[in-house]
């Protein structure tokens, strides 16, 4: 819904709003025909809906803070400020938005880069630095992308798998969807676990997981869910 190179605009139109509302517990969503906001404030939770139209007036509404029109809060700390840096860099990325949600240490971005899905956290410190970077040297030193490539999709079929604490638990035999089956060894069952709980992965080296063993026993699903055992990725051997 909301272009690359425009997400900058809007998502600083949109934190001006929500900095005037006093918001907390950002959830934005894009869907094919119009944008979804919802949020929790010191009065209400609320929410709000922009289609195409509403787009291009936040778009408008932005070029003229930029002119230092509008009366927008450019303090560092505000929604303004950190949703503007945030849109700079998914536009600067080529990352098309999804979804934002706002956790207590930064913001849960997921998008889609060249036909790939992205996701990752956006930490509020991190947003806070480049963006007192750009006020003082816009145009210098190396920008670290805030949304990484989901390690999900460098998952190796046939590779092992260990937790967050070093301890192995099998080989990654399949992958259905966002879910991942984990073959344990010999007189131990097979199970599932979701795409989130893979920390880091790359070709030629072991599965790591984001949890630790005994974080496993509650994440792990013995059936997986329909949505997910259509198609997929089944290890040979």
């Amino acid at each position: 819904m909301v272009r690359v190179g425009e997400q900058a605009d809007v998502l600083r139109a949109l934190g001006q709003f929500l900095d005037e509302q006093g918001a907390s517990g950002i959830e934005i969503k894009s869907h094919e025909v119009f944008l979804a906001i919802t949020w929790g404030s010191r009065a209400d939770a609320g929410h709000r809906a922009y289609q195409e139209h509403d787009l291009e007036a936040l778009r408008a509404q932005a070029r003229a803070m930029r002119r230092g029109g509008g009366g927008a809060s450019t303090d560092s700390g505000s929604l303004t400020e950190l949703m503007r840096t945030l849109g700079q860099q998914l536009d600067r990325d080529q990352i098309e938005m999804n979804s934002i949600y706002q956790e207590p240490d930064g913001f849960r971005v997921s998008g889609i880069r060249q036909g790939r899905y992205r996701t990752g956290l956006c930490y509020t410190s991190e947003l806070l630095e480049t963006s007192a970077e750009r006020r003082t040297a816009r145009g210098t030193g190396v920008d670290v992308p805030l949304v990484r490539a989901d390690p999900f999709e460098q998952v190796v079929l046939g590779g092992p798998v260990f937790t967050r604490d070093n301890q192995r638990l099998g080989r990654l035999s399949e992958v259905r969807g966002r879910y991942f089956r984990v073959e344990p060894g010999f007189l131990q069952r097979p199970y599932w676990l979701a795409a989130e709980t893979v920390g880091s992965a790359a070709a030629d080296e072991p599965g790591i997981l984001s949890i630790n063993k005994v974080d496993v026993f509650e994440r792990r699903l013995k059936e997986l869910p329909k949505e997910s055992a259509s198609s997929g990725r089944v290890a040979r051997g």
